[in-house]
């Protein structure tokens, strides 16, 4: 088995912090004067050695680089990451043959490397995508239970949750092969809830939770789920740029007060989906404004079944 060291799928990151060396004019001299050899910044740049998590964290106090900006550049590199995104994006594109070749593909990597949570969880992702979208998938839904199972069977077991475990939890929701309870859901978002969240990446994960499990409620045609989610968004608290979570808000409380007064029906929602969507016309570019509307239409396809 390789070990990830081996395979040194980050190795550009060195690259990619000096080039924003050259480009801010940073000279060397500098490294030296903060308590960091410069020496040890060149051998990194240049794939000759590791380097500690220390000194990577004043290299990024030096180039007055946000932590954010360092997760975002090696998550790019990420062969996992690389694999999810290209992947997905072939199944959405019903590119199947390219999907299939990535799916054996990760498999493979996953098989040469040692485990984590966070190849598992992309191989479920992968995997429960493509079994329910491409007609002549290979994966088979005994494969997707077992893979379920033991990731489910882990995070009941954590006691320590994470953004990533709340989208992994999110997709599962809206996207997952089995009907899950919320109750995994609602301790993992309780425990995230409690950081403050400082960045856009993080609001956005947390903001996407709530509108998946929103949408599974109403898929589930439980009253208690769909006021239980409904609720929650009314506990939510947004920043005042945050217009999307806004609208999400006003949806949610139709959709709460269409269910206690029994009037949550498909015609109804179809003029109040018109609405939306005309109201965000003249400031939301159309790509999103066709995300916003498939999301509307999947609500108003579980009112119709």
């Amino acid at each position: 088995m390789k070990t990830q060291k081996s395979i040194d799928e980050y190795n550009l990151f060195g690259k990619y912090l000096e080039e924003i060396r050259r480009g801010k004019k940073i000279p060397l001299r500098i490294f030296d004067d903060n308590g960091l050899s410069s020496r040890t910044f060149q051998r990194f740049v240049k794939g000759e050695s590791d380097i500690r998590i220390t000194d990577l964290a004043l290299i990024v106090e030096i180039l007055s680089i946000s932590p954010f900006e360092c997760t975002e550049k090696l998550m790019g590199l990420s062969t996992t990451v690389t694999h999810k995104t290209e992947c997905l994006s072939a199944i959405y594109k019903k590119d199947f043959q390219r999907s299939t070749q990535l799916i054996k593909e990760f498999k493979e990597y996953i098989q040469q490397t040692p485990f984590t949570s966070g190849k598992e969880e992309t191989l479920y992702k992968i995997l429960s995508s493509d079994f329910l979208l491409n007609p002549h998938t290979e994966v088979s839904k005994n494969e997707i239970n077992i893979l379920e199972h033991r990731i489910l069977k882990r995070l009941h077991n954590a006691t320590v949750y994470t953004l990533f475990d709340l989208d992994f939890l999110s997709f599962l929701q809206l996207n997952g092969i089995n009907q899950t309870s919320p109750k995994l859901f609602l301790k993992v978002l309780k425990t995230v809830n409690t950081i403050p969240l400082t960045d856009n990446q993080s609001t956005q994960i947390v903001g996407r939770a709530l509108i998946n499990m929103l949408i599974n409620s109403i898929k589930t045609k439980k009253h208690s789920n769909i006021l239980l989610a409904s609720q929650l968004f009314e506990s939510y608290v947004i920043s005042d740029y945050n217009w999307y979570m806004f609208m999400w808000k006003k949806i949610a409380k139709y959709i709460k007060k269409g269910v206690q007064n029994e009037e949550l029906t498909q015609k109804k929602w179809h003029l109040f989906k018109q609405d939306i969507l005309s109201s965000i016309n003249i400031f939301v570019p159309p790509t999103q404004i066709t995300h916003i509307q498939n999301q509307l239409n999947l609500i108003e396809s579980y009112l119709i079944d």
